[in-house]
């Protein structure tokens, strides 16, 4: 009866956040008491089926559905999925929109920029910014893409295949499971190379995959890691050959987690997830306030400029 009471109560905890309709949670808790099996994780490999728009102005951001209980979102802003204000919007919706489909238990995130999951943030829109509201607006959309992410009810598998620095790198550990294609590549959260300072939703998120020390010298040195470093500190879980072997891999991994009954797996996920979310619902304004301030110092803008600057003769 106590063991009962604690899931009905883990359950209502999940129906709150994750915004589950009651049958799910009734469901869940049958199989839960009643010990009834899982479905079966099996999943043929496919490649993508055909896509559809997140929304009638989406961009960059694609939805596929391929059979069973995943859908593949890929982010397609080239050359390198800068993050911008319109693509992070982007990919908050598609989130949304997924979610919202009860047949969904899990994503696949990717990219369709060969060679390049994110290169993060679009400094661009950070660079001599039109208006404080510029930044505001900005930041604003990183903070709720973010947030859609780490805390969605859907199990969310990165398929990694190429660079993610910085953004990119945030957007892997904000995941469930990484896949990484082996190779010249490289991720990380390098902001202090070129005089930014990671936000502290950035470092906590790092931390809960690779740990204190790791997280520490990271973000110090704004350090990029190659493929096999990234496998040995548990920056992304599974190294593959090549982007068929991604592509196969990640649904099979989706496929796993859709087949957990969804509201358990949920919310099991938030009591791992809940304090690092909730540190910055309660601290959004003045972690946005400290970013523009920060922005907006004229060395920041100086060694803003000279990055950009070196990027271009690349």
């Amino acid at each position: 009866a106590w063991c009962a009471d604690q899931i009905r109560k883990t359950m209502a905890l999940a129906r709150s956040l994750f915004r589950l309709p009651q049958p799910a949670v009734q469901s869940a808790l049958r199989l839960c008491v009643a010990g009834a099996p899982a479905p079966s994780a099996s999943l043929a490999a496919r490649t993508f089926a055909t896509s559809s728009p997140c929304s009638a102005s989406a961009d960059y951001v694609t939805v596929t559905r391929p059979a069973g209980k995943i859908a593949v979102i890929e982010m397609g802003r080239k050359p390198v999925n800068s993050l911008n204000t319109q693509l992070l919007t982007e990919l908050k919706e598609a989130l949304v929109s997924v979610e919202n489909d009860p047949a969904i238990e899990a994503a696949v995130l990717t990219s369709s920029c060969k060679g390049i999951f994110s290169a993060g943030l679009d400094l661009t829109e950070m660079y001599k910014p039109a208006s404080e509201a510029h930044l505001v607006n900005f930041w604003t959309s990183l903070q709720d893409c973010w947030l859609q992410l780490y805390t969605t009810r859907l199990a969310v598998v990165a398929a990694i295949n190429g660079h993610a620095p910085a953004g990119g790198c945030l957007l892997s550990v904000s995941s469930d499971h990484r896949i990484m294609v082996d190779g010249k590549f490289q991720i990380g959260l390098n902001e202090a190379q070129f005089g930014l300072v990671a936000p502290f939703w950035f470092a906590e998120a790092l931390e809960r995959v690779v740990g204190p020390r790791v997280q520490e010298q990271m973000l110090q040195l704004g350090t990029l890691v190659t493929t096999k470093r990234a496998l040995q500190t548990g920056l992304v879980d599974e190294l593959v050959a090549n982007d068929e072997e991604l592509r196969n891999r990640a649904l099979e991994v989706a496929a796993s987690y859709a087949a957990i009954p969804g509201p358990s797996r949920s919310a099991s996920k938030l009591l791992c997830r809940a304090g690092v979310a909730q540190h910055l619902k309660t601290r959004r304004q003045e972690d946005t306030m400290r970013f523009c301030a920060f922005a907006m110092r004229p060395d920041v803008q100086k060694g803003l400029g000279a990055y950009l600057a070196s990027l271009k003769q690349k």
